[in-house]
């Protein structure tokens, strides 16, 4: 379908979240997700949640998905449906 070519790639979960690398902004990436992890964690000890976040808060070794895994929990796509 002629959309967007981003929105396409976003829709695949062609993402190149580079995982293995460390973040280079601080203030976005790093200080905010380290704020929001003791209320993800918190909320995730209570109950099954879904945590809807932008993309780039996702990315590097401070992003949300290496943090979870770090302290074991396992984070997995969600494939989208159309």
């Amino acid at each position: 379908p002629g959309g967007c070519a981003e929105v396409e790639r976003y829709a695949r979960l062609d993402w190149d979240l580079r995982l293995g690398e460390p973040c280079g902004n601080a203030l976005m990436l790093m200080d905010r997700n380290a704020r929001w992890m003791p209320v993800i964690v918190d909320r995730m000890s209570e109950q099954d949640c879904f945590v809807a976040v932008g993309l780039s808060h996702l990315m590097f070794q401070c992003g949300l998905i290496e943090r979870l895994r770090g302290l074991g929990y396992g984070v997995e796509p969600v494939p989208m449906r159309r």
